[in-house]
C-alpha cells in the first residue's frame, strides 16, 4: 500500500472522529473545524474505497468472501457490542443511551441491520454501504446471482444504500484509477478546483463531492513513505463513536474548555483504540475486530 493512501485513510476517519465528539460550539473558526470539515472524512474514504477496488481488487473472484470477513463481520461487531450494553444499562439502571432508536425490534432493524437509519454505532453506516456496494459489483461482475436474496428483501423493507454520495465517489475512484495514467494531474487538480468554486457558488450542499476528488488527487499524486495505519484506522473508525459516548460525561466534568475537551475526546478514542490494536497484534484471534488487517 502507498505511504500516500495509508496517510490520506488515517487523517480521513480521525476527521470522522471529531464529527462524534460532543460540544455546544455553534459558530465561529471552531465550529467550522469540529462541524463542517470533519464532514469531508466520509467522502475521501469513498473515493479511497473504490481506487483500492479498481487497482488491486477488482480481479479476484473471491471478492465477496473477502468482504464479508473484511467488512460485514467488523461492522456487526461493532454494533453488537453496542447494543448489548445498551440494553442492560436500561434494564439494569434504566439509563436510556439508545437515542433515536426504540427499545423493540428496531434495535436490531435499525439498530444492527441499518434497515433505513444510520446504525447504533453511526460511523459504521460508511462500512455498511461499502459492503451492499461490493454485494452489488458480485452480482453484477462475479454473477454471483445468490447474493440477490439478501439484496432484493434490502431494497424493499429499507434502503439498498444509506448515502448515495458514497456510491457516487465510490465510483469516482474507481474512474481515477482506471484513468489516473492518461490523465493530466495539473489539469485535473484545476478541473476539481473550478468544480469545488461552481459547486461552492450553485449546490454548496454537495461540495464535499469535489473537495474529496481534489484532496485526493493532490495527495495520490505525492509519492512518500508512511507507516501501515490500516489496521488502526479501521478499529478508530470502528470504535471512537462508542468510547466518546462513554468517555464525555467524566471529561466534562474535568475539563471545562470546550476546546480543549472536544480534543481529549478524540485523544482519549485514539488512545483506547491503539490499545486495543495492540490486543489485536498481541492475540491474533481479536484481529477478527479489523478484518485480519
Amino acid at each position: 500500500m502507498k505511504g500516500n493512501i495509508e496517510f490520506i485513510r488515517i487523517v480521513a476517519v480521525v476527521l470522522i472522529a471529531f464529527t462524534h465528539t460532543r460540544h455546544e460550539i455553534d459558530n465561529g473558526v471552531f465550529y467550522t473545524l469540529f462541524e463542517i470539515v470533519p464532514t469531508f472524512g466520509t467522502s475521501i474514504l469513498s473515493v479511497i474505497s473504490g481506487y483500492l477496488f479498481w487497482k488491486y481488487t477488482k480481479s479476484n473472484k473471491n471478492i465477496f468472501n473477502k468482504k464479508v470477513s473484511t467488512l460485514l463481520v467488523p461492522y456487526l461487531i461493532a454494533n453488537i457490542v453496542v447494543v448489548i450494553p445498551s440494553i442492560l444499562l436500561l434494564k439494569l439502571f434504566n439509563i436510556d443511551i439508545l437515542n433515536r432508536l426504540e427499545f423493540d425490534w428496531q434495535l436490531i432493524t435499525e439498530g444492527v441491520l441499518a434497515l433505513n437509519e444510520p446504525p447504533i454505532n453511526p460511523p459504521t453506516y460508511f462500512i455498511r454501504d461499502i459492503f451492499v456496494i461490493y454485494s452489488v459489483i458480485a452480482v453484477l461482475i462475479n454473477r454471483n446471482y445468490k447474493l440477490l436474496i439478501f439484496l432484493i428483501p434490502l431494497a424493499i423493507f429499507g434502503k439498498l444504500i444509506l448515502r448515495y454520495d458514497v456510491l457516487i465517489l465510490f465510483l469516482a475512484g474507481i474512474a481515477y484509477a482506471n484513468w489516473d495514467v492518461k490523465l493530466n494531474k495539473i489539469a485535473t487538480i484545476i478541473s476539481f478546483i473550478a468544480a469545488c468554486i461552481i459547486f461552492y457558488l450553485f449546490l454548496p450542499s454537495y461540495i464535499k463531492i469535489p473537495f474529496a476528488l481534489l484532496l485526493f488527487t493532490l495527495i495520490i499524486s505525492i509519492d512518500f513513505k508512511f507507516p501501515q495505519t490500516g489496521g488502526y484506522s479501521y478499529l478508530l473508525h470502528l470504535y471512537h463513536s462508542p468510547i466518546i459516548v462513554v468517555c464525555y460525561p467524566f471529561i466534562k466534568t474535568i475539563v471545562y474548555n470546550p476546546i480543549v475537551n472536544v480534543f481529549i475526546q478524540v485523544i482519549i478514542s485514539a488512545l483506547i483504540v491503539f490499545f486495543l490494536f495492540l490486543l489485536t497484534r498481541r492475540f491474533k484471534v481479536l484481529k477478527i475486530l479489523s478484518g485480519s488487517r
